[in-house]
């Protein structure tokens, strides 16, 4: 069945976006947030300036979604270590694997994430950072709160 056009072109976005956060990710974990330019992103990127904030309405808004994927990537890989038939002792270690492996194998996400160490400016955005992180590291506490809850009762 050949491509629609909408598909071609959300494939496209999809891979212009991500192009866009691979080189804000390294520029921010390299340079810091302040001193990144859309430009240099753009640069990076291999793509015009105005195509960036056809995506992003402006550096904020692409930092905030370099967020949302680093959590949605740690989520995912949290997610791996729950259930599965496991006992809650190997979720648990499953667990603080997957935690670590996540930090080791994405350096630039745990320093986004959980040391927040690029030198955001303060205000709006990082009031939003912060809920999102809040909520991501919430929704995990419960889960292995629940794990615990079952190793509990298995004895």
């Amino acid at each position: 069945m050949p491509e629609t056009k909408g598909r071609r072109q959300d494939r496209r976005t999809a891979v212009t976006t991500a192009a866009i956060l691979d080189a804000a990710e390294g520029l921010f974990v390299e340079r810091g947030f302040h001193a990144v330019t859309m430009d240099a992103i753009a640069d990076t990127a291999d793509l015009a300036v105005g195509s960036i904030y056809h995506h992003f309405k402006n550096k904020e808004r692409l930092y905030l979604a370099l967020v949302e994927r680093a959590l949605l990537v740690n989520e995912e890989a949290m997610a791996r270590a729950f259930g599965k038939g496991r006992t809650p002792m190997e979720e648990l270690r499953a667990a603080s694997d997957a935690y670590c492996d996540f930090h080791l194998q994405n350096p630039g996400y745990f320093r986004m994430i959980a040391l927040r160490t690029l030198d955001v400016p303060p205000g709006d955005m990082v009031d939003e950072v912060e809920r999102r992180i809040a909520d991501k590291v919430e929704s995990l506490v419960g889960d292995i709160a629940d794990v615990l809850r079952r190793a509990d009762a298995a004895g």
